[in-house]
């Protein structure tokens, strides 16, 4: 049984190591894993700057719409669609134990749910600042019909919902609209959307077909305009024959399942755990890449020292307006 020392960082609030598929898997495949102040590798994601403290093998992973830093990592997992020897692994988000019971759902669905719900369409968001295309969806099918929000963000029931799943399970259609437009990144926004057994009504990933089954959802992006879009979904919800088509279609391509995606990332992981320490480090530490990761170091000294400046400035500015 080989000691791996690992330690996480710069992770999401709330983050849990045991919700992690590469901890899992590390686990499952008889690894003894021990939680290290002086680890051997750091996992680490986008959340801060704490890995530059470490010298030692760093695997990055993201659930954002960043690409890897290879100059940082010696290896990374995460959304984009690129080769790069044994150093990368594409490993969106559905396929972290975190959204399991909804991936599931999801796969699932074919064989339990072929009934029309009463309800129109969902929309549960709390970010504002997301691209705007996701708010004026909202408001040109709202001119429709009534799309009940559930969310902080433009929410027109009376309360926020605490299980979006199951709220999202009264509604025959969601809207599952991601923050930005990034290929090959997608949430669980999509996810839920299908597990919670309605039509997804989607934009963000221009390669999401590359995964989902284009004739089980709609795909905001192959219409000419939002018009174009709405007239389709006003079609479908006055066209029970053709809804339910769509709605007995497997969400995903073939290929795309989570026990292929399990095995090739276990190939991914094993090669990363099992070689010798010297033999695993895939950045170097001299001539330019010193240079860039020292730039980097005094990059986040700055900030971390005007970080106190800027938040004082913020507090003045929101007592000036409300004064």
């Amino acid at each position: 049984m080989k000691t791996v020392k690992i330690k996480y960082m710069d992770f999401w609030p709330g983050f849990d190591i045991k919700q992690d598929l590469l901890y899992q898997i590390l686990k499952n495949q008889g690894y003894k894993i021990e939680i290290s102040n002086m680890p051997d590798y750091v996992i680490y994601s986008t959340f801060g700057k704490e890995h530059l403290k470490y010298d030692c093998i760093k695997i990055f992973y993201t659930g954002e719409e960043q690409s890897p830093d290879f100059n940082v990592c010696d290896y990374a997992m995460g959304f984009d669609y690129i080769t790069f020897g044994d150093r990368y692994f594409r490993l969106p988000l559905m396929y972290q134990p975190l959204y399991r019971d909804s991936y599931i759902e999801m796969v699932s669905r074919g064989s339990h749910n072929q009934e029309i719900r009463n309800k129109f369409c969902s929309f549960v968001y709390s970010n504002s600042q997301a691209d705007p295309i996701r708010n004026n969806f909202f408001e040109k099918l709202s001119e429709y019909k009534k799309v009940d929000s559930g969310g902080r963000f433009k929410n027109n029931i009376g309360r926020s919902v605490k299980d979006k799943l199951n709220f999202e399970r009264g509604y025959k259609f969601s809207i599952a609209f991601e923050n930005v437009s990034h290929p090959g990144y997608y949430t669980e926004k999509i996810v839920q959307a299908f597990a919670a057994g309605g039509i997804p009504i989607y934009w963000g990933d221009p390669l999401i077909e590359k995964v989902f089954n284009p004739n089980a959802f709609i795909n905001i992006m192959n219409f000419k305009n939002m018009d174009n879009a709405i007239d389709y979904v006003r079609y479908l919800d006055n066209n029970d024959e053709e809804y339910l088509k769509i709605l007995g279609e497997n969400p995903l391509n073939t290929g795309q399942e989570l026990e292929i995606l399990e095995e090739k990332f276990e190939k991914f992981v094993r090669n990363i755990f099992d070689q010798d320490l010297n033999y695993a480090k895939r950045t170097t530490r001299v001539f330019w890449n010193k240079k860039y990761l020292t730039a980097l170091k005094n990059q986040e000294k700055l900030y971390s020292m005007f970080l106190p400046v800027r938040k004082l400035r913020y507090v003045l500015l929101k007592s000036i307006r409300k004064s």
